[in-house]
């Protein structure tokens, strides 16, 4: 779905008919998937973290990465999932047309 986004945004600015409402539109989606991602790697980190309290530090940081990359993609991907969603409900948009053809 990052994909979809990126090409959306890069045909319309290389069309030079990206508005600003829609470029505000697809730097909100962006930011909102970076913050979803970095909210994803603290709670997974620390919650394993937390969890793994008896074995070796080493361990857990190894345990504590993995989980964090995890989750966080996890959130990321689904933040650009619900993106494109969004952006496909609006109603007769030219955004939602542009991403209908691709």
């Amino acid at each position: 779905m990052a994909g979809a986004l990126l090409e959306l945004e890069a045909d319309l600015r290389s069309r030079k008919q990206l508005t600003p409402q829609e470029d505000d539109i697809v730097q909100s989606y962006k930011f909102q998937a970076v913050d979803q991602f970095m909210a994803g790697i603290i709670a997974g980190g620390g919650l394993v973290w937390a969890a793994t309290w008896k074995l070796h530090w080493l361990l857990r940081i190894n345990l504590s990465g993995g989980a964090a990359s995890i989750l966080g993609l996890l959130r990321f991907d689904r933040s650009l999932y619900s993106s494109v969603d969004h952006i496909l409900a609006l109603d007769g948009t030219r955004m939602q047309r542009e991403l209908a053809n691709m």
